[in-house]
């Protein structure tokens, strides 16, 4: 049997760079093709390495974590990177590694991914306070620093699926306290419609239609509306970023969001 890699991504997605937070694993996938004669060569099980380097141009070495599949997914989560307090910020490349062996007749290494992890333990100054607002709720969300986007856009974004919340530098934002922690839970809120649905396309739509019945019935934006109403539904006091109002019964279903369920 040959195997060939096709593609890599992280969590459900076709990113293949994005921040993390260091203590926390990570889920990636890299999809391959079998290439058999024979009806066995097909269901047979196939096993990657995982394997890492620390540049672009680096020397790749194993982990120690292996995942097997007998499907053409290797689906799987990434170990903590650290769990110390004091370890400092580190990109990390890495792949998979199908060897040539056994029932393997040509192997096949991976698409690269970089994880650029953080340490929320060394987080310092408006990074920190941007930490700590969403925290409760998102403490796997790092947050990355974003300095070329238009005044005119939101001061924060979250890539879908990504392990990250992208914020501009605190000399181009000016925002209440109030108003920055409402601004961080709703970027929260996005990172969970995300998690809460199987971090997965089929997910997202899904949700997408779930949040269209309940939060499109009184905003023309419902997907944005639950963020907001998620936001609201962790901290009252803030301000909602895409206005309208959101009812009692739209609170309660931001709260199952907050709690990891999907709205219903």
């Amino acid at each position: 049997m040959a195997v060939s890699f096709a593609w890599g991504g992280i969590n459900g997605t076709s990113g293949r760079t994005s921040a993390a937070v260091m203590s926390r694993s990570l889920r990636v996938q890299f999809g391959f093709y079998k290439q058999s004669s024979t009806a066995d060569g097909q269901t047979a099980l196939v096993v990657g390495r995982l394997q890492k380097r620390y540049s672009s141009t680096g020397t790749w070495s194993d982990t120690g974590q292996t995942s097997s599949t007998a499907a053409t997914l290797f689906d799987f989560r990434i170990n903590p990177y650290s769990s110390s307090s004091t370890m400092h910020d580190v990109s990390v490349y890495y792949r998979l590694v199908v060897p040539t062996g056994g029932v393997i007749g040509r192997g096949s290494v991976s698409p690269q991914i970089r994880v650029d992890y953080q340490n929320p333990s060394l987080y310092t100054g408006w990074k920190r306070s941007l930490y700590l607002d969403m925290r409760q709720f998102c403490p796997d969300a790092a947050i990355r620093g974003l300095s070329s986007l238009p005044v005119a856009w939101a001061a924060a974004v979250t890539p879908r699926g990504l392990y990250e919340i992208d914020v501009l530098s605190s000399d181009r934002v000016t925002m209440t306290a109030s108003n920055q922690k409402a601004m961080m839970l709703h970027e929260c809120g996005h990172h969970l419609q995300w998690q809460n649905y199987g971090a997965s396309g089929t997910g997202w739509n899904l949700m997408s239609q779930q949040a269209t019945k309940i939060f499109g019935t009184n905003h023309s934006q419902p997907i944005e509306h639950m963020a907001d109403c998620v936001s609201h539904a962790a901290y009252s006091a803030g301000y909602l970023g895409y206005g309208g109002v959101c009812t009692t019964t739209q609170l309660s279903y931001a709260a199952r969001i907050l709690a990891g369920k999907e709205l219903y």
